[in-house]
């Protein structure tokens, strides 16, 4: 609890305005340094603030590299492991099919140490996840498997889409 809010306010406020970001190289030997905000207004119990033209469009160039979907499709899904294939397949369109090497989806499952057994790691991730896609989400997969002498070495995701319309919470 604060003693002196409003005191409390106006130096969160200085703070915030003094807050700088940026970018450094050390091995360029190159920054790039900057405020994020401009101005910051407190009246009639509301903080408005300003952020400045360079912080905007950072933010605005950070939105490229990421994958967007809507969270009502991942909602439901019971496993971190469909949620991270949901991720992968949602790139792709359909028709199309990703390769992977049985380490390398492991690793970028988050699964390296988990499930070694391959026959584990198939009912366990890769079998649930195309069954909460299928049932949850507007992307499904069909797996194909490719032997290495007796073992399995690489799995494709062949990617399907269905129409899926997203439900709207009835209260």
């Amino acid at each position: 609890e604060f003693k002196e809010p409003w005191k409390e306010l106006k130096v969160s406020a200085q703070r915030l305005l003094d807050c700088k970001f940026g970018f450094i190289d050390d091995e360029l030997e190159e920054f790039d340094m900057f405020n994020a905000i401009e101005r910051l207004k407190y009246a009639d119990g509301s903080l408005k603030f300003t952020i400045t033209a360079t912080y905007r469009d950072i933010l605005q160039q950070i939105d490229k590299g990421f994958t967007h979907y809507l969270l009502s499709n991942i909602r439901p899904l019971r496993s971190i492991y469909s949620i991270r294939i949901y991720e992968l397949l949602r790139e792709l369109e359909e028709g199309w099919r990703i390769k992977f090497e049985l380490i390398e989806l492991r690793q970028v499952l988050g699964c390296e140490n988990k499930h070694l057994k391959y026959g584990h790691f198939k009912q366990i991730v890769l079998k649930r996840a195309k069954k909460d896609l299928k049932e949850h989400t507007d992307r499904w997969f069909d797996l194909i498997e490719y032997r290495r002498g007796r073992k399995i070495g690489a799995v494709e995701f062949l990617v399907h889409e269905k129409d899926f319309h997203v439900r709207e919470h009835q209260p």
